[in-house]
């Protein structure tokens, strides 16, 4: 599922909700110069695997609420690896003392999950290139805000079956086929989520709909 590129920059995503790694991971299944090469669900297995790819980044979630597990502790454990990658905090949380603390624990970049992909791409090549990326709103940060997320739009069941069948890898005609609907009526739908969401494209779309836990 996950092929090695040696001439790529390799990440792995650590992440409690699965439709937003798999978002990230349908945006970058043909990009040039990053390759996904592994996810996991909750610290351990991501340290082990870690310690198995040698990522060159791992892009790293703070709050594992189905595991209890608190990222800046993974983060540390990342650190006493013997081959530790770069590590990019993506997060909803934006509050000044954790920035400063992950400033501290070793992290190369911070970044909210509402920027967009092509935002996060470019944190990731940055960061692999030696920079340190910690960008956030000053004002919202002193104000202790969470950003994931206080209201979720709300999307039909249809919606959510396309989408979730989207983020596998189905293209609409295998959608349509699926659901049993005519593919006017699958594309009907992804557009009119694709504006609720504010998503460009497809790939976006899953990407959005992933941080924002409405599916």
């Amino acid at each position: 599922m996950f092929p090695q590129h040696s001439a790529m920059i390799t990440i792995i995503i650590l992440d409690d909700h699965q439709l937003f790694i798999d978002g990230i991971v349908h945006s970058f299944s043909n990009d040039p110069e990053i390759a996904v090469t592994g996810f996991a669900l909750d610290g351990s297995s991501g340290l082990a695997m870690i310690g198995e790819k040698l990522p060159d980044v791992v892009l790293l979630d703070i709050d594992f609420s189905k595991t209890r597990e608190n990222g800046v502790d993974i983060l540390k454990s990342i650190r006493k690896l013997p081959q530790s990658p770069k590590v990019v905090v993506l997060t909803g949380h934006c509050e000044a003392s954790l920035i400063e603390q992950l400033q501290r624990e070793g992290a190369n970049g911070y970044r909210l999950k509402n920027i967009d992909m092509g935002e996060l791409r470019q944190t990731i090549l940055d960061v692999y290139s030696g920079e340190m990326v910690f960008k956030y709103d000053s004002k919202l940060a002193n104000e202790n805000r969470n950003l994931f997320f206080d209201t979720p739009p709300i999307l039909s069941d249809r919606a959510v079956e396309i989408i979730r069948l989207l983020s596998q890898g189905f293209i609409v005609k295998e959608i349509a086929h699926k659901l049993g609907i005519a593919e006017t009526t699958v594309n009907d739908h992804l557009e009119r989520t694709k504006r609720k969401l504010g998503a460009k494209n497809n790939a976006e779309l899953v990407y959005l709909a992933g941080k924002s836990g409405v599916i």
